[in-house]
């Protein structure tokens, strides 16, 4: 399917029937590669996914754009439906525009689904956690010529050591 948004011509798919889900895809990832995903979904939403402009079938926009953008972008492509999405779902970049439209009040959908959103830190594991500590620890003492001594003569060569 496609419609005009913001004088660019949007490919877009709206498939399935019940509440509203507004999917947002990763970035430049093609709507096809959400496939399974949709066939899923479809059985239980109304399923609606804008192709970014720029990328798919959709019109390159005339400028690079920034985070807001896409969320202005995201906003003109409900009107232009007259959706409101009840379910707000992001992959990757759509997760960070799915950020950005909640956190400023854009949208408020009941449901908010991010599958490794970008501008989402990953958890750490204590492996990794710990790994870190002593790596700055390491480099904090390498920097302020801090060192560790088993005798005087340790500490004796350590300190003609540059």
């Amino acid at each position: 399917m496609n419609t005009t948004v913001q004088n660019l011509n949007i490919e877009y798919q709206d498939r399935g029937t019940g509440p509203v889900l507004l999917f947002l895809h990763g970035w430049a990832a093609p709507l096809a590669a959400y496939e399974p995903i949709f066939r899923v979904l479809e059985k239980k939403y109304r399923v609606i996914a804008p192709q970014y402009p720029g990328s798919g079938a959709s019109q390159e926009p005339d400028r690079p754009w920034k985070l807001e953008d896409y969320g202005a972008f995201v906003l003109a492509f409900c009107d232009a439906l007259a959706v409101t999405p009840e379910v707000l779902m992001g992959h990757s970049h759509g997760g960070r525009i799915s950020l950005w439209l909640l956190g400023n009040g854009h949208l408020s959908p009941r449901k908010c689904v991010l599958m490794d959103a970008a501008g989402v830190p990953a958890k750490k594991t204590a492996k990794q956690k710990l790994t870190l500590r002593l790596t700055e620890s390491a480099e904090a003492m390498r920097k302020e010529k801090v060192f560790l001594a088993d005798s005087l003569a340790d500490i004796s060569h350590q300190l003609r050591t540059p």
